[in-house]
């Protein structure tokens, strides 16, 4: 690709990861409940997702699948579905564990935060049409294989995407470390975080239904 159709690209797939968007809106709802680091781990298990959407992408999975409406209207149900089991769960969780704990509960390892996160970007059906929509415009025939293009515009992708990602979630980061110091006990802010973490992951499932 050349400089000049390069800096298009960047520019154009910049605006369009860092408007908040389910995954944006799932690594802050992450980082409001349980902190920096929760929120970074979220931030790697998207981008892991997103990963399987350039590959999809480079060798012609996007396409295949957005032909199909059924395909998309599954995914997209799998991904609000699991949001809202994830919205239970977090419910569940805020009764089992100790009010004055800001840290994940057990069931909630690295391991589980990472999943959570790729099955959310994986599940994500507007990520399938942004490949779809917007990386074939700038892919040149005759100017090298084009799975080759497809697969270096989705490794910059991937990489803005954490950019936006982690400075979001830095961003909520340092709002809850004020909160909790300026505003709400531990106790109060546990419960108010478990509730309102748990309504915004159901405020997602309808978003990625309706939207």
């Amino acid at each position: 690709m050349r400089g000049a159709e390069l800096g298009p690209f960047l520019g154009g797939a910049f605006l369009v990861l860092a408007a908040p968007g389910p995954s944006v809106l799932f690594a802050v709802t992450r980082t409001l409940k349980w902190g920096l680091g929760a929120g970074l781990l979220t931030v790697i298990g998207l981008e892991v997702g997103l990963c399987i959407h350039v590959l999809g992408a480079a060798f012609g999975l996007s396409a295949l699948v957005s032909s199909s409406p059924v395909v998309l209207q599954l995914i997209r149900f799998a991904g609000a579905g699991y949001l809202v089991l994830l919205a239970v769960r977090g419910l569940r969780d805020a009764a089992a564990v100790a009010p004055e704990s800001h840290s994940p509960p057990r069931s909630h390892t690295r391991w589980e935060l990472l999943r959570a996160a790729f099955v959310v970007d994986v599940l994500n059906p507007k990520t399938v049409l942004f490949f779809l929509a917007f990386l074939p415009q700038f892919v040149r025939a005759g100017h090298g294989n084009p799975i080759a293009q497809f697969l270096f515009l989705g490794t910059c992708t991937v990489v803005i995407a954490c950019v936006c990602d982690s400075l979001w979630v830095l961003l909520t980061a340092a709002t809850r470390t004020l909160r909790a110091r300026h505003r709400d006990g531990p106790p109060a802010l546990s419960r108010r975080l478990a509730r309102i973490s748990s309504a915004a992951y159901v405020g997602i499932a309808v978003l990625t239904i309706t939207g």
